[in-house]
């Protein structure tokens, strides 16, 4: 009854948790139930930006990242206005994510969503990964478990909750929240590993120095987290091997044969496919969801010159050649500044958990490398609303937000 009251007193509160734990669990599952939850949360954002008529409660951090954001958007239009193809208003649509980046952090800021309702939520979004990762694995054998998308888009999903939950446990206090996160961070560990995604897997090597400097006063804890990896690790030794040693087959296959059918063969030609479309359009690209047809297009002097059964050529597989073939210099560089900013702040711990928001960017930029961050609507969703969520939530203890009005704690809003 308690907790019936709570929600009667701050239902706004509890309908933002609600919407940010659907969002988080469902990416494991469904991706329409994924893209809702994001959508109730511009909405709880612009509502509140309504009534405030305008963002009074943001920080300068967040007004930056905002300016940022919106920024990134106008350089998707701009590419797409000048775009030398056929230019159709929906390529547009899916970048307008950035436009309502700022209402999912003002959401987060005036409802009053805090540190252990997100630990919480990252929780149940560790079962959730596990969850549908063990179905597919040990129930439906699937070689690769994907959820609702595919192994590389699921595995990378996976380890960025990975990501969130094993910097988010120097915040924590209570041993049974501390418990919980960790086991979780375990098991959704696991779930990126059977995705054989192995693009994930380097995310380990930046994450590392992260948690090496968050932990190198607690090495009781460390060494915990450390000899749990290797657990891991040895349980599942012959499914990662097997990736490695695809991944190995794949590099020899190209440097000896030219064998261009395999996935890094296929990585390497669209990567010669955007240098080409590059040195046509510099400047602003080709403009956004026109590069699948322009890879199909055997009239054009860029298209990719093998195309495989599985289809590749949806996008460059890779973050920084495909914004250079969509969005050309000047609108990539817009796109770097964004998180340029949001690193720059996370170092200067602009934030409260400063750690966690750098740890999911350089995450997020470092599975990068070999996929678009972008170049579908449900991928921009989950990149930008758990940007929005992180920065949002670390902005309500702030000392820099209390010049704004933002409140110490939930309840204020409801006075």
């Amino acid at each position: 009854m308690e907790f019936v009251a709570k929600i009667r007193q701050q239902p706004i509160l509890y309908m933002t948790f609600a919407a940010v734990v659907t969002f988080l669990c469902a990416q494991a599952w469904d991706m329409a139930t994924t893209t809702d939850a994001a959508i109730i949360l511009w909405l709880i954002g612009l509502g509140y930006a309504v009534v405030d008529r305008g963002f009074p409660a943001f920080s300068p951090a967040q007004k930056i990242i905002s300016i940022l954001s919106l920024a990134t958007f106008a350089s998707y239009v701009v590419s797409w206005w000048g775009t030398p193809y056929v230019r159709e208003i929906g390529q547009v649509e899916p970048a307008g994510r950035f436009l309502v980046l700022p209402l999912i952090m003002y959401a987060m800021v005036r409802s009053g969503m805090n540190l252990r309702m997100l630990a919480w939520a990252l929780i149940a979004a560790g079962f959730s990964y596990a969850a549908s990762a063990f179905y597919e694995k040990f129930y439906l054998h699937v070689p690769r478990v994907d959820g609702d998308e595919n192994a590389v888009t699921f595995g990378n999903g996976a380890i960025l909750i990975f990501a969130c939950m094993s910097t988010i446990l120097i915040s924590l206090k209570r041993k049974r929240e501390i418990t919980l996160v960790g086991l979780s961070a375990i098991l959704v560990f696991v779930a990126a590993i059977y995705s054989g995604s192995r693009a994930s897997l380097i995310v380990l090597l930046p994450l590392a120095v992260i948690l090496t400097t968050i932990y190198k006063k607690r090495a009781l804890p460390f060494l915990i987290a450390g000899t749990l990896g290797l657990t891991i690790f040895a349980l599942n030794s012959n499914y990662l091997t097997k990736n490695i040693q695809r991944s190995y087959v794949s590099v020899e296959a190209y440097l000896k044969e030219q064998n261009t059918r395999t996935s890094l063969g296929q990585r390497f030609l669209l990567w010669e496919s955007t240098i080409c479309l590059n040195e046509l359009y510099p400047w602003w690209g080709i403009g956004p969801k026109v590069f699948e047809n322009v890879m199909k297009d055997t009239n054009d002097p860029c298209h990719i010159k093998v195309i495989t059964k599985k289809h590749y050529f949806t996008h460059a597989h890779s973050l920084y050649f495909h914004s250079l073939a969509t969005k050309g210099i000047l609108g990539s560089l817009i796109l770097l500044s964004f998180f340029a900013g949001i690193i720059w702040f996370s170092i200067k711990k602009q934030f409260t958990l400063s750690y966690m928001t750098l740890a999911a960017v350089l995450t997020m930029l470092t599975y990068g490398i070999s996929m678009d961050l972008f170049y579908t609507r449900y991928i921009i969703d989950k990149h930008i609303t758990i940007l929005g969520i992180l920065m949002g939530i670390t902005a309500l203890t702030s000392a820099r937000t209390k010049n704004f009005g933002t409140p110490k704690t939930s309840k204020d809003f409801e006075k």
